[in-house]
């Protein structure tokens, strides 16, 4: 329902959205369309504007839980004209893929790339203090570094390091119920913003890729929101196609 939920909404939307001209000063909006997070009834708008030219849209929603407590919901966004080649190329390749398990890999690998920019929104559906959040990045973005630099000392020492910088600034910041979130993924970079204003950028691949490869990953915080993101990019990528499928 989720996904259906969304690319639905995209079709509906998305001639209008895709003539918008990015190089051009983007014009007063009226309210922007948004898609409720299905567990918390969360609302996310289809896109975001983090400057006049530079515009996110949502390709999938989900939730974190943990024990069964709903901790955020979260909305993954992805820079669109950038992304479209891209994952367009990756499906292509995937499909001519005999193995599942590579095609998947495969696509996940270009989600994951720098090729394009990435952005989670996450919404706070209950309070947390900075610690707890702070202990979660020890727990979640410190194994997956872990992973991705086994054989390259020098890089995981860099990336670890830079992850106790995002730790620091998040476990002074307690988060209150509805308080937002926005994870920023420009090339190397990551702009961790916290109710409008950044906490600080990291500057290091590892730990972006580690922040997003929790969502996006193989094994995903909510297989339904990385569904629904796959879903949302052969949306963007097949757009004709998706249509006719509707």
């Amino acid at each position: 329902m989720k996904t259906f939920v969304l690319s639905l909404l995209a079709l509906v939307c998305g001639a209008n959205l895709s003539a918008q001209d990015l190089d051009k000063k983007v014009s007063p909006q009226k309210e922007i369309p948004t898609v409720l997070e299905a567990e918390t009834d969360i609302p996310f708008p289809i896109y975001i504007d983090l400057g006049k030219k530079e515009r996110m849209h949502l390709i999938g929603t989900g939730v974190r839980e943990k024990y069964w407590i709903d901790v955020y919901g979260f909305g993954v966004y992805v820079e669109k004209a950038a992304a479209t080649p891209v994952m367009k190329a990756a499906f292509a390749a995937a499909k001519k893929l005999d193995d599942d398990n590579d095609a998947e890999a495969l696509i996940d690998e270009a989600m994951l790339s720098v090729s394009f920019n990435k952005m989670m929104r996450w919404v706070m559906a209950r309070d947390v203090e900075g610690e707890d959040i702070a202990d979660a990045f020890d727990d979640s973005l410190g194994p997956e570094i872990e992973k991705l630099y086994a054989k390259d000392e020098k890089k995981r020492l860099k990336s670890m390091k830079e992850m106790a910088k995002l730790r620091g600034w998040f476990e002074k910041t307690n988060l209150l119920e509805e308080d937002e979130l926005l994870f920023i993924w420009r090339g190397n970079k990551l702009d961790s913003v916290v109710n409008g204003k950044s906490l600080g950028i990291v500057d290091n691949y590892g730990v972006c890729y580690a922040m997003f490869k929790l969502f996006l990953g193989d094994d995903p915080v909510d297989d339904d929101a990385k569904e629904a993101a796959v879903a949302g990019l052969k949306l963007m990528a097949y757009p004709k196609q998706a249509a006719k499928e509707e």
